[in-house]
């Protein structure tokens, strides 16, 4: 072969290899296109349906009302506001002209509907004519939403980044799914918005001062402090802490008379808006401790970690110094004799040269222990901070970030502990807020209930009288009624099963919805594919058995012959059911095509998804029964009944149609007797590696 001829091939190889690598380009250029397509169009599809049903019922109602106003009394219908649209671009929106809130984003929703805003988006800002960083000009680049990331954790006082850092994080999470959850989570949100703007530097509850500032102000008090070389006590309250100071004196004074008490937990949030002093944010210890340790390893600060069980402090300095660099002075924990041994530890704290103390003793021991010993010890900032070291060392799993976003850490933490934790959250919760309601009519010092004397040389409000006679009506008002402690006990009960059930009804709703929209085009192809194999109607429908017997219409794709109950007749001499009450074969011959391999990976159940959003069933729960199965039940098998019927359970996880009717029930009622919302979510998270795999499907 000739030199020339070997060129030219050479020159025809790799034409072709880049004809080929050019074609793979286009094709997945194509592919990336058409999935962005898609998921714009779903976004949109979200929007419009959240949107217009708003719409009709909420903002025309209330634009009818606000235009009789405007006749009637002249004042304006809309408030206009130019902000910065996307890719910065102006834009002019139109809120109601009232101060309320959530009746003033109600107008935004006209701008949805046009396109010009999302639902939910990062939050809409003023136009500036200042140069923008970088992160603010991605951020730009999508139109701003009603609602964002921001409002939620700014209603929840938890916005302790900053608004720019919220947003890029909302931009990196950003997608249908996201969205649709970040919109349930606006729900709760809404309730903690206060409806006053003017933020005061103190709450004043109980008789006690409350420091209200931000997380980036009290940082900066505690630097400052050090930076003066003064000495300062630091501790946080919540509802319990302030519910244990009605019954504890010293505890009271102790926090009357340090110089900064800061405000943790939603029951603060709430407090100071049902006082008209809304807070500025929710600085508690937990989320405090990564921003202090950002600012101690930034000026050469060093920590002295005090409390917690043997080594669960030594295993958060070796956390605190990984993540954040900061400088570990000292550890000791928190199981030593306080009249015996304080001397000692007091001298390994000051010998080590810390600059902030940190005692997790839980309140109020570790108030008492630092009031008692500030004068001997030298640290600057003496913190006292609670269960924080079992979260930082990862002994306790915290709440995730969206259940702190909805302002329910505390449920999380009760169902972790709920031996210890349900009388501080069930009866705590509601008490605190029915002496903050109390404290709002009938202002006054807490220190009244023990003693008139003055704190501080201050004059004392003494409404020990009323408390008196409030008591002595409640014990008049029992009297008659022996049974009052059982039947305090019985609504605490039924709060909780309440509770509970309100969870699972929320999750039912809210998975069905998403579901739905998802599985949208699913759906779509699935009824093609049967009408192609036998034409007729796509779903099946026929009535089952719910709760407590009564009878509901349920839905699935259908998956066999149009003739098949009728067919069934002949073939109940081959049920392989052992039990006998439910009818099961392998080799079904009414069972399609198509229908076997929709059986097979659950698809056929998915239009239940309908009867779940409806109420006739749960997510998850005992499969429902038809009737003339529920007529075979024993006395046993019918506490199925108890509770709605689910799409999966124990059973359907566990072998699906492989277990006899028998051990069927036998694994209901064991889910019956141990039901709760999170295991609910552990049945559906071990439902999908069950119905991918297919293993017991006929």
């Amino acid at each position: 072969m000739t030199q020339k001829r070997i060129k030219k091939l050479e020159r025809l190889i790799k034409r072709h290899s880049g004809a080929q690598d050019a074609r793979k380009a286009k094709r997945r250029r194509f592919l990336f296109r058409s999935i962005a397509l898609f998921g714009l169009l779903l976004n949109r599809f979200v929007e419009l349906l959240v949107t217009i049903p708003v719409l009709l019922f909420f903002t025309l109602p209330v634009h009818v009302v606000f235009l009789i106003r405007k006749i009637t009394r002249g004042k304006r219908v809309f408030h206009p506001q130019t902000v910065a649209g996307a890719n910065a671009k102006p834009l002019t929106i139109y809120t109601f002209n009232t101060p309320r809130p959530l009746l003033k984003k109600l107008a935004l929703f006209y701008h949805v509907l046009s396109g010009q805003l999302a639902l939910v988006g990062p939050e809409s800002r003023k136009l500036s004519g200042g140069p923008r960083g970088q992160k603010q000009a991605y951020i730009s680049t999508i139109n701003p939403g009603v609602f964002s990331l921001s409002y939620v954790r700014r209603a929840s006082k938890i916005a302790h980044e900053g608004e720019e850092a919220i947003e890029w994080e909302y931009m990196f999470k950003k997608s249908p799914v996201f969205d649709m959850l970040l919109l349930l989570r606006t729900i709760p949100a809404i309730f903690f918005q206060s409806k006053e703007r003017i933020e005061l530097d103190t709450l004043e509850l109980f008789g006690l001062k409350i420091a209200n500032m931000t997380m980036v102000e009290a940082i900066g008090a505690i630097q400052e402090t050090i930076t003066n070389k003064e000495r300062r006590s630091i501790f946080f309250v919540n509802a319990d802490c302030l519910n244990k100071i009605f019954s504890d004196r010293d505890y009271f004074q102790i926090l009357h008379r340090e110089n900064l008490v800061l405000p943790d937990g939603i029951g603060l949030v709430l407090a100071g808006n049902m006082l008209q002093t809304p807070l500025k944010e929710n600085v508690n210890g937990t989320d405090m401790l990564p921003y202090l340790c950002e600012m101690a390893a930034a000026n050469g600060y060093s920590l002295f970690l005090l409390g917690g069980r043997p080594q669960v402090a030594e295993q958060m300095a070796a956390r605190l110094a990984e993540v954040y660099r900061v400088s570990i002075a000292g550890t000791h924990h928190g199981y030593f004799d306080r009249e015996t041994e304080s001397e000692k530890v007091i001298a390994a704290i000051n010998d080590s040269g810390a600059e902030i103390l940190l005692v997790a003793f839980g309140a109020p021991l570790q108030e008492k222990w630092i009031s008692t010993h500030r004068e001997q010890l030298t640290p600057n900032i003496l913190m006292g901070v609670g269960g924080l070291f079992d979260f930082y060392s990862e002994r306790t799993k915290r709440a995730p970030r969206w259940l702190r976003e909805i302002g329910l850490e505390w449920v999380y933490r009760m169902l972790q502990e709920p031996g210890r934790m349900w009388r501080r959250y069930v009866i705590g919760n509601p008490l605190f807020l029915f002496r903050v309601m109390r404290w709002k009519i009938y202002p006054g010092r807490l220190s009244a209930e023990d003693s008139t004397e003055p704190v501080n040389g201050e004059p004392v409000i003494n409404d020990a009288e009323k408390r008196k006679q409030l008591i002595e009506r409640i014990e008049a008002a029992t009297t008659h009624h022996p049974s009052s402690p059982r039947r305090a006990k019985m609504a605490v009960w039924r709060f909780t099963v309440g509770f509970s059930y309100f969870l699972k009804r929320l999750l039912d709703i809210s998975v069905s919805v998403l579901m739905l929209v998802l599985l949208s085009p699913l759906f779509l192809i699935v009824a093609a594919l049967i009408y192609r194999e036998d034409p007729g109607p796509i779903f099946y429908s026929q009535i089952r058995v719910g709760k407590d017997g009564r009878h509901f219409v349920f839905f699935k794709f259908r998956s066999m012959v149009m003739n098949a109950d009728k067919i069934k007749e002949e073939l109940m001499a081959d049920n392989e059911s052992g039990d006998g009450v439910i009818f099961k074969m392998k080799n079904d011959p009414r069972v399609t095509r198509i229908g076997r391999f929709i059986r097979k990976f659950s698809i056929d159940e998915l239009p239940q998804l309908v009867n779940v959003l409806k109420g006739d069933m749960s997510l998850v729960g005992p499969r429902p029964a038809l009737p003339v199965e529920v007529a075979e039940y024993t006395l046993e098998q019918r506490k199925r009944l108890h509770i709605t019927p689910g799409i999966t359970c124990i059973w359907q996880v566990s072998g699906r149609s492989d277990i006899p009717f028998s051990g069927q029930v036998q694994l209901d009622m064991e889910y019956i007797q141990s039901s709760s919302f999170f295991k609910d979510i552990i049945i559906l998270l071990k439902t999908i590696p069950a119905v991918l795999t297919g293993k017991g499907a006929y």
